[in-house]
């Protein structure tokens, strides 16, 4: 079936990036679930966001004078939020309801972004719960398996629910993700109801409805729980809708060698590839791996960017001249500058060479990949008429020991011997990542290559005119940087960074003309910002209509 107004594509996803104080998103899933609502909106197709809320508990970073990254609460409240409002039918709010052994109830917000998308954020911190229930999403990816398990059950369960008492009637299921693999239990139970089939049939036709990409080859983002632990919820279910056990969780069960542990283990990115018709990577590199991990029928849809969202209009704009792009570019870094200032007090001259690194920290992102040999870094930084500002950003997932580690680490080079030329900015969100990917000169990114699915940072300084420093992992390997910037050595980062730096890099911004621009520079912004137009996530929607929804 088409997706059309009637029959809409329902985008379940566990984050949504939408506004930098709302704490509905972690990091980049949220980043690119946010970007394709907002050009489903613009291209008038029918795509429902389904999506969780948070209470933003642990929201807000803030680096103590040692180095340590603490968490604080955002303290968001959705009842005073002027971009949200509560789901209601004829007058009321609206509650469904999840028999899970004690009946669980779901309230949802909605922002409604054009005629036929609008995104529903599901909770369950409302008076008619338990406090396990209340306090089930008080932030994402934390406090455990329970947790964990508790929070996507709300979003698969309740969110095919909550599009059935709206009388909304999806013509495809699209799990971004394995968070929300339970939902084809909600769908199978409904075409039983439907169709007066037995549940096991309902399951391989809800399985027609439903298609699936996954976003990382890392453990962390494919989730092996204790079978005991899904059984037990499970179960639950299961005596509510009065059907064996085995057929909601067989197909997630791992193997031996595949389970995180001795104990048995469900795979939720399993179990989602089992409820699926269709499976999509989110690069051409990413696809390799995963047809040879997870072997079956995949194809890929190369993430992109939302370009009205992270792309500075004048670079839109393809009969500027290289003077006044090089002056937007200049005024874009003194944007940053003064947004610098105002999170952590310090600055800096915007004359140098800005070199900045922004996202989640992980150990294969490696935040601390080109501070191998800090007194070389420090000599190359710091030299007389071509100094280099680094700027570094990204929080550590909560309970994340080595990420936060590797944060007091780095601050404590920057305190000592690369002081003055290197600052760490907190609290990276939607705002600063804005003003980063147009306000530094240079975007470094360092992942071991295998291992960043896709990446959408880069492309959003690709579009900025900002010259890309990259390994070549996830969408680097799909284009030739040669003319719009550089490619480090995988095997050897740091010596490759110290030396792209000192050779070339450095060189190639401090060759000005008698005008003081850099004309070579600029040239390659240009092609940078050509380049970008490949990664417009507008390409990706009809990728996504051509490969997963038709």
């Amino acid at each position: 079936m088409t997706a059309r107004k009637d029959f809409p594509v329902a985008y379940f996803c566990a984050e949504f990036a939408v506004d930098a104080k709302i704490p509905t998103y972690a990091g980049g899933l949220g980043v690119l679930a946010g970007d394709l609502v907002k050009a489903a909106s613009e291209e008038n197709f029918p795509l429902i966001g389904i999506g969780l809320i948070y209470k933003g508990i642990f929201f807000v970073q803030k680096i103590t004078q040692d180095g340590l990254q603490v968490e604080e609460n955002a303290g968001f409240d959705p009842e005073t939020s002027m971009s949200l409002r509560r789901v209601t039918l004829r007058g009321k709010p609206v509650m469904v309801e999840i028999d899970l052994g004690e009946k669980v109830f779901v309230a949802a917000y909605q922002l409604r972004l054009g005629e036929v998308t609008t995104v529903y954020f599901l909770t369950t911190d409302i008076e008619e719960n338990s406090d396990e229930w209340r306090y089930a999403l008080d932030s994402d990816y934390c406090c455990g398996a329970d947790v964990e398990l508790r929070q996507q059950l709300i979003l698969g369960l309740g969110g095919v629910k909550l599009l059935k008492t709206l009388g909304i009637k999806p013509s495809v299921y699209h799990f971004n993700e394995g968070r929300p693999c339970f939902a084809v239990w909600e769908v199978a139970r409904q075409i039983a109801g439907e169709k007066k089939v037995s549940f096991e049939k309902a399951l391989v036709q809800a399985r027609t409805k439903i298609v699936y990409t996954n976003h990382t080859l890392m453990p962390s983002g494919n989730l092996v729980y204790d079978l005991n632990l899904v059984e037990r919820y499970a179960q639950k279910y299961a005596q509510g809708i009065n059907v064996d056990l085995q057929l909601l969780i067989k197909e997630g069960k791992e193997p031996e060698n595949k389970g995180q542990s001795a104990q048995a283990g469900f795979g939720i990115t399993r179990y989602a590839l089992a409820s699926s018709r269709k499976a999509t990577a989110v690069s051409k590199l990413h696809f390799d791996f995963c047809i040879d991990y997870w072997k079956g029928n995949w194809s890929y849809v190369t993430n992109g960017v939302h370009m009205g969202t992270w792309q500075n209009y004048k670079f839109a704009d393809k009969s500027v001249g290289d003077s006044d792009l090089w002056l937007n570019h200049i005024k874009l870094k003194d944007t940053l500058l003064r947004e610098v200032i105002e999170r952590t007090g310090f600055g800096y001259n915007p004359k140098r060479l800005v070199v900045g690194w922004a996202r989640r920290i992980a150990d294969y992102k490696r935040f601390e990949g080109i501070f191998e040999d800090v007194l070389r870094l420090s000599r190359l930084i710091k030299s007389e008429g071509r100094e280099v500002q680094i700027l570094l950003a990204g929080k550590a997932h909560v309970g994340d020991a080595a990420a936060v580690e590797a944060i007091k680490k780095v601050i404590g080079f920057m305190k000592g011997e690369l002081s003055g030329n290197a600052i760490f900015v907190p609290n990276y969100d939607l705002e600063l990542a804005r003003k980063m990917v147009a306000g530094v000169d240079v975007w470094l990114n360092t992942p071991i290559v295998g291992q960043e699915a896709c990446g959408t940072s880069g492309m959003k300084a690709l579009a900025n005119g900002v010259l890309n420093l990259t390994t070549k992992d996830g969408w680097v390997a799909e284009v030739d940087l040669s003319d719009a910037g550089w490619i480090l050595d995988d095997a050897n980062l740091a010596e490759s960074f110290y030396t792209l730096l000192d050779k070339e890099v450095l060189p190639q911004f401090y060759n000005r003309s008698e005008e003081g621009m850099p004309i070579g520079w600029v040239k390659k912004m240009r092609n940078s910002i050509e380049l970008s137009e490949r990664f417009d996530i507008r390409k990706t929607l009809e990728d996504y209509k051509q490969k997963l929804y038709d």
